[in-house]
C-alpha cells in the first residue's frame, strides 16, 4: 500500500512554492472540483491543481511508501497506488444502464517493467484525459484504487471518486519504464492469436467492401466495413467498426498500407481477421514487389466454375452460369447486430458453387429465378474454413446481369464420387446407399449454450466408400423417414474430409430423393450388418496390398507390439474425439462435453512371412486384443507413471501368436506407409490350421 498526503498537506506544498495563501489555494482546489463537475474529492482536486501549478508532490523521496509494481497487484488487496506510462487510449464508449440512465467509460492501458494492466474511467472521470492532457508514453501516478478481476479473469483497476491521476511524476528513473513501441510488422501467415494480442501488417488492399448498415439489439443502428488485406504469405480481412469504417474511403485498390496495432481476433467460426481499434494507425506507402501481388484476371475473362480453385482464393472474378437454386433470405446475429443473407447455387456444365449475398446487395437480385443465366463481374472468391469449402462473395465492388431463363437442369450435372472430395470442395449432388441409421441425437451447441438435434446416416457411393450424412434441427425432416438400403440423390450438400473421413451435411438449399439408378454391381459394403460376414473383406497376403481404402483380410503372427500405449478422449454419444478448446472438450458433431470416455490404441506389426505390416486397433477392439480395459491401462499407467507398462504386462502373452485381422488398409500421414485399420480380429489355432490345410489335399 502507499501513503497519500493530506489535502492539508498539499495545500500547504502548494502554498509554499507559489506563494499563494492558503485561503486562495482552497479556492482554487474548490473551482477544480467544480470545473470537473465534483467527479474528485477535495484531495484528488488539489492534486490535480498542485499538477496543474507544476508544484512536485513526491513523497517517496520523503520517507513515504513506495509504489506497487503492477504484478504485485491482487484482487481485493484494497485501495493502492502505482506509477506506469500510458501505452493506450482507447475511445470513450457510452452506454444505458438498468435505471435507463446514460453513463460512459474509458480505458487506459499502462505498463511498467513487470507488466501492463487496464485502468478504466467512468462518466465525469473519461474528461480526465483531456483535463490532464493525457497522452501515450506519458507516466503518471494512479492512486486510491482497488485492483478487481475484470471479464477476461485478469486483474483490472478503476477510478472512483476518491482516486487521483497525477501527471506530474518526478524523482523517477523513467528508464526503468519500457518505452510505448509499435509492435514489429510481420507477414499475414505468422499472425497467430495465441502469440499476439496486437500486431502490425504491411500489404496490399485486395478488395475495400465498403460500409454496411445494420441495426443492434437495442434498436440503434451501426456501421461496419472491411477490407482484404494482401502479402506474399497470404490474405487477411481488416474489419472497421462504427466512425472508423468511415477511414474506408482512403483504402484504395491496389494501394500498398503498413497497419500498425491492429487487434488479432477469431470470429465463431474460427477465421482469424484483424480489427482496426481506437489506438490503430496506418499510412501508405510504396511498395513494388507487393503492388505485383495486384496482377488479376482479364477483366474480360469468363471462368467456368470447374476453374474456380484455391489459387484464386481471395481474387476478383467474372462468372457466366444458371442459378440453380435460392434460399431463403435469413437473419444473422453478428458482433455488430442482424445481418441478411440470402445464397444462391450457381451452376453450369462442369459444376456448381454457392455464392453469398449481403444486405442491401439482395435487392440487385430480387428479379432473378431458378434455371436465369447470370452474368457476374468481379465476384470474390472465398474459403469457408468453417464449412470448408469454396464459395463465392458479391461485394458492393461486384456487378450482375441477369439474362434468360435457361433449360440446364440440375439432374443434369455430373454426381461426385466420395474419393472426388479433397479437403476444399464446394457443394455438390451425390448418389448413396444408407447402411446404417443412427439415433436421433440431442445437443448443446457450444457457441451459444442453445439446444439442438443430429441425426446421421452412415452411406456408401457407387463404389462402396463409406461415408456420413448429417442432418440437424429442421434438416432433419428431409432424411428422417429413409431406411437402410434405400438409395438417394443427395443435391446441395455439404462435403468436408476430415480424420474421421468424408462427411455430408445437409443444408437449408439440400435436396433429397429416393432413386432407383444406384449401381451396387461391384460394391462390397452394403450394409452395418452384412459387416460381419467374411466375404466382405478381400482375404490376400500383406504383399498385395498395395492402395489405401482397400476392404482386405490376412493372417500371420504378431512380431512386434508399440512401446506405450496411445489414448484420446471420445464423445459418449459417437465415440468421436474430443478436441480440447479453451480447457473445455468439444466434440464435432454435439458440442461441448462435460464427460468423456478414454479410448485406446494400440499397434502391431504383423508378419505372413513374405511381407510385414502395421495394424491399429482401437476402443474395444484394442481392449479384447491387450486383455484390458482402456479404463485399466490408464490407471496402470498413472498409477506407475511408465506408459510402457501395460504392454509390457501382456506382450509376452501375444508376441508371435497367430492371428487373422479384418479392416481397411490407411495411407499413415507420418510414416506414408500404408496399414489396416483394424475392424475384427480372431485367434489362429495351429491344431485347427493344419487339419484344415490337410483337409485340402484329401
Amino acid at each position: 500500500m502507499s501513503t497519500q498526503l493530506s489535502t492539508e498537506e498539499v495545500v500547504s506544498l502548494i502554498s509554499k512554492k507559489t506563494g499563494k495563501s492558503k485561503e486562495e489555494i482552497y479556492k482554487l482546489v474548490k473551482e477544480t472540483q467544480e470545473k470537473l463537475n465534483n467527479f474528485v474529492n477535495e484531495q484528488g482536486a488539489a492534486y490535480l491543481l498542485a499538477n496543474n501549478l507544476e508544484v512536485p508532490l513526491n513523497t517517496d523521496s520523503s520517507g513515504g511508501s513506495k509504489e506497487l509494481l503492477i504484478e504485485d497487484l491482487t484482487p481485493g488487496m484494497g485501495p493502492v497506488s502505482l506509477i506506469g506510462r500510458i501505452s493506450k487510449i482507447y475511445r470513450t464508449r457510452h452506454f444505458t444502464r438498468k435505471d435507463n440512465t446514460a453513463g460512459k467509460f474509458r480505458k487506459i492501458e499502462l505498463i511498467d517493467k513487470s507488466g501492463g494492466i487496464v485502468l478504466t474511467l467512468w462518466d465525469k472521470a473519461v474528461d480526465l484525459v483531456e483535463e490532464l492532457g493525457l497522452s501515450v508514453g506519458q507516466l503518471v501516478r494512479v492512486s486510491n484504487v482497488d485492483p478487481r478481476l475484470g471479464r477476461n479473469e485478469t486483474v483490472e483497476i478503476s477510478m472512483t471518486s476518491g482516486s487521483i491521476i497525477d501527471p506530474n511524476v518526478i524523482g523517477i528513473n523513467e528508464d526503468e519504464f519500457p518505452e510505448v513501441t509499435l509492435p514489429p510488422i510481420i507477414p499475414i501467415n505468422e499472425i497467430d492469436p495465441e502469440k499476439f494480442q496486437d500486431t502490425s501488417v504491411k500489404g496490399l488492399i485486395k478488395f475495400n467492401n465498403g460500409i454496411n448498415t445494420f441495426q443492434r439489439a437495442d434498436g440503434s443502428s451501426g456501421k461496419v466495413g472491411s477490407i482484404l488485406l494482401i502479402d506474399k504469405s497470404g490474405s487477411i480481412r481488416i474489419t472497421f467498426w462504427n466512425e472508423k469504417s468511415l477511414l474506408l474511403e482512403k483504402f484504395e485498390v491496389g494501394s500498398v498500407f503498413e497497419f500498425y496495432n491492429l487487434q488479432v481476433k477469431k470470429d465463431k467460426n474460427n477465421e482469424l481477421g484483424l480489427t482496426f481499434a481506437d489506438y490503430s494507425s496506418f499510412e501508405i506507402v510504396e511498395d513494388e514487389e507487393l503492388s505485383k501481388l495486384n496482377q488479376r484476371i482479364d477483366s474480360k475473362t469468363i471462368l467456368k466454375i470447374s476453374d474456380i480453385t484455391e489459387e484464386l482464393i481471395d481474387t476478383g472474378i467474372n462468372l457466366s452460369a444458371n442459378i440453380a437454386n435460392i434460399g431463403e433470405t435469413k437473419t444473422i446475429e453478428g458482433k455488430g447486430g442482424e445481418y441478411k443473407l440470402t445464397q444462391l447455387y450457381l451452376m453450369d456444365d462442369t459444376g456448381v458453387l454457392p455464392l453469398n449475398i449481403w444486405n442491401e446487395e439482395i435487392e440487385k437480385f430480387e428479379n432473378a429465378k431458378v434455371n436465369t443465366n447470370i452474368t457476374l463481374e468481379n465476384l470474390l472468391v472465398r474459403y469457408n474454413n468453417y464449412q470448408q469449402q469454396l464459395e463465392l462473395t458479391f461485394t458492393r465492388n461486384s456487378k450482375v446481369s441477369i439474362g434468360e431463363i435457361n433449360s440446364t437442369e440440375v439432374e443434369n450435372l455430373p454426381y461426385k464420387l466420395f474419393q472426388e472430395i479433397k479437403e476444399k470442395t464446394p457443394a455438390g449432388f451425390f448418389k448413396v446407399k444408407i447402411t446404417q441409421k443412427n439415433e436421433l441425437k440431442s445437443i448443446t451447441r457450444k457457441t451459444d449454450m442453445s439446444e439442438g438435434k443430429v441425426l446421421n446416416l452412415n452411406v456408401i457411393d457407387e463404389n462402396g466408400e463409406r461415408g456420413q450424412l448429417a442432418a440437424w434441427d429442421d434438416d432433419i425432416k428431409l432424411i428422417e423417414t429413409l431406411e437402410v438400403g434405400d438409395t438417394i440423390r443427395l443435391s446441395f450438400v455439404r462435403a468436408k474430409r476430415n480424420e474421421y473421413g468424408l462427411s455430408l451435411t445437409i443444408g437449408r438449399n439440400s435436396r433429397v430423393e429416393k432413386i432407383t439408378d444406384f449401381d451396387d454391381t461391384n460394391v462390397l459394403f452394403k450394409t452395418a450388418d452384412e459387416l460381419i460376414n467374411s466375404n466382405f473383406y478381400e482375404k490376400t497376403a500383406i504383399i498385395h496390398i498395395k492402395d489405401e481404402n482397400l476392404n482386405v483380410e490376412v493372417e500371420g503372427s504378431i512380431s512386434s507390439l508399440t512401446s506405450k500405449l496411445f489414448f484420446y478422449d471420445s464423445c459418449l454419444s459417437c465415440n468421436r474425439k474430443i478436441v480440447i478448446e479453451d480447457g473445455i472438450g468439444v466434440c464435432p458433431e454435439h458440442g461441448e462435453q462435460s464427460e468423456s470416455k478414454k479410448v485406446m490404441i494400440l499397434t502391431i506389426t504383423l508378419d505372413d512371412h513374405e511381407d510385414t505390416i502395421r495394424a491399429k486397433f482401437f476402443g474395444e477392439i484394442a481392449e479384447k486384443l491387450l486383455g484390458l480395459s482402456g479404463k485399466e491401462a490408464y490407471e496402470i499407467i498413472e498409477r506407475t507413471g511408465d506408459e510402457t507398462t501395460p504392454i509390457e504386462q501382456q506382450k509376452d502373452k501375444l508376441l508371435q501368436r497367430k492371428i487373422w485381422i479384418k479392416g481397411v488398409s490407411r495411407l499413415d500421414n507420418y510414416s506414408n506407409e500404408l496399414t489396416i485399420s483394424v475392424n475384427q480380429f480372431g485367434w489362429i489355432d495351429p491344431k485347427e490350421k493344419s487339419t484344415d490345410i490337410l483337409n485340402r489335399f484329401i
